[in-house]
């Protein structure tokens, strides 16, 4: 997998949806984030929320324990492969004898 891999997900049903939706509005309005976090917090919360619905689960008040667990771990391996790659990538570069750029290098 890579950066452009997405988790497995679905769409995101309307109980989620809506749940993301007014939490984005609170951070918005009442904390006053700038714009760059709240794209940020939307990106992840719909990645949360569709992965949450490619399991069944649509109301958030039905998430338990079990369920954030198994998706810190699904996200923490989907990160794990992804700096891997990179990895990979940047060593092949330099086994070609290419100098790989500073913007491409492994964080």
């Amino acid at each position: 997998m890579s950066p452009l891999d997405p988790l497995p997900t679905a769409p995101v049903g309307p109980a989620s949806g809506a749940a993301v939706r007014r939490y984005l509005d609170y951070l918005a309005v009442e904390r006053g984030l700038a714009a760059n976090t709240l794209s940020a917090y939307r990106r992840d919360l719909h990645r949360y929320a569709g992965w949450l619905a490619q399991r069944g689960i649509d109301d958030p008040t039905m998430v338990g324990e079990a369920d954030l667990v198994a998706f810190l771990g699904a996200l923490r391996l989907w990160k794990l492969r992804s700096r891997i790659r990179q990895l990979e990538n940047r060593l092949a570069q330099s086994a070609a004898g290419e100098q790989p750029r500073v913007d491409q290098a492994p964080r």
